[in-house]
């Protein structure tokens, strides 16, 4: 009777199964149980498995703020605070769910938002590099057209204006439109230099301690 009770049990969970030794297999923790019925509910509620269900959460919706910590499988990496957690579901809900994380995400948004129609005006600007003073207004008309009442034709000529005058200047800012998915490779670069300068300071103290202990056999 148990032993049909127990199978009903396990089959509720998902995470377990019977093995052909009758053993009750956790596959989250890598655990076996007994196969009684009261062992298995200490189990469901024990720090064991609230560790795996903690550990094995699906990580990646929070993506593309939340990523994998380069070389520690056990951290998160938030590309919003630049911080490092711990990779447990409890831990990243409550981050993601924290004022300074949404404040700073906004933001950010909110930067990216204005980058991009930048850019956008200044795509539509390079082309009317080259046409004359009527082929020129006729163009601005035009994208008034298609864009509606959103569009201002006086800033449109301000930046056409700036696009001659500073078009150098105007192109690297192009350039400066960062995405948001480009944010991690910086984050990356500047791990790495800061493990470079890392290396470089025990060197120096290594070196240091040599010529120490070298000075140190010497008769004054």
């Amino acid at each position: 009777m148990e032993a049909k009770k127990l199978k009903k049990e396990v089959a509720k969970h998902p995470d377990f199964e019977i093995l052909e030794s009758g053993k009750i297999h956790c596959r989250l923790s890598g655990h076996d149980i007994q196969p009684k019925l009261h062992e298995f509910n200490e189990y469901l509620k024990g720090k064991s498995y609230k560790m795996a269900l903690e550990r094995n959460h699906d990580f990646s919706q929070y993506q593309p703020w939340i990523v994998d910590f380069k070389g520690d499988s056990t951290k998160l990496y938030c590309r919003v605070t630049k911080q490092v957690l711990n990779r447990l579901k409890s831990v990243i809900e409550k981050h993601v769910k924290g004022k300074r994380f949404n404040k700073m995400k906004k933001e950010l948004l909110e930067r990216e938002e204005k980058k991009k129609k930048k850019a956008a005006k200044l795509a539509k600007v390079k082309k009317l590099a080259g046409l004359t003073k009527e082929e020129r207004a006729k163009a601005i008309e035009e994208m008034g057209d298609e864009e509606g009442s959103d569009f201002d034709i006086n800033d449109m000529e301000e930046m056409y204006g700036n696009f001659e005058g500073k078009q150098g200047e105007l192109d690297s800012e192009d350039e400066d439109a960062q995405p948001v998915n480009d944010i991690q490779e910086e984050d990356e670069e500047e791990e790495e230099e800061e493990e470079d300068y890392t290396e470089v300071y025990s060197k120096i103290l290594a070196n240091y301690i040599h010529l120490v202990s070298i000075i140190g056999t010497f008769n004054f």
